[in-house]
């Protein structure tokens, strides 16, 4: 019986940190719908400390160094590939624009029901369409950021409310974004220059 107690224990807790998780998921969604394009030289700077730090570690493994060195290199490494991301953004801007539609398009691939050939098929395509979306987010890079930051802050939104509501419906997470999306690019339009 006391097995069966800490079962239940452990499914509260976990219930508990998944709607706190939901609602970080909410916070994040919101602040890159509408502050996006002002936070993506943080975010990208971010993503560009976790990717030097996971290179870092690499080598240490590879290299099967020890001592301060094992703690060292991947902070140095992360620390310098987040001042590379923040420096040279345009290139993270790229590889932001290109995972964010890979992942959007995953995200309705998962709501379809579709056989495992095709969904393969729409992902190779929607790869390399994220590959042309990064091309264009570098080519116009101030509208094409902040619809792409409104878009999946928007998706986020509309995940993590659905999540917290626990109610699984593609058509409030549509009504949702068609909500919160166009008021993330009005806003980021607005309160953004040039």
């Amino acid at each position: 019986m006391d097995y069966l107690s800490g079962i239940n224990q452990f499914t509260q807790v976990a219930a508990q940190l998944s709607v706190l998780l939901l609602i970080v998921r909410v916070a994040f969604g919101a602040l890159n719908c509408f502050m996006g394009y002002r936070m993506l030289k943080f975010w990208i700077s971010v993503c560009g400390f976790f990717l030097g730090t996971g290179i870092g570690m690499t080598a240490v493994y590879v290299l099967q160094l020890s001592g301060n060195v094992k703690w060292i290199l991947p902070l140095a490494a992360g620390g310098i590939t987040a001042v590379l991301g923040y420096e040279v953004y345009l290139v993270g801007a790229f590889f932001l624009g290109w995972v964010l539609t890979t992942y959007g398009i995953l995200m309705v691939v998962r709501q379809l029901d579709i056989e495992p050939k095709m969904e393969i098929l729409i992902l190779a395509a929607g790869t390399l369409f994220g590959v042309l979306v990064g091309i264009l987010v570098v080519k116009y890079a101030r509208p094409c950021i902040i619809w792409l930051m409104a878009v999946s802050g928007g998706m986020s939104i509309a995940t993590g409310v659905c999540g917290i509501l626990q109610k699984d419906s593609g058509i409030l997470m549509l009504l949702i974004m068609a909500v919160c999306v166009p008021a993330g690019v009005l806003f980021q339009f607005m309160t953004t220059h040039k």
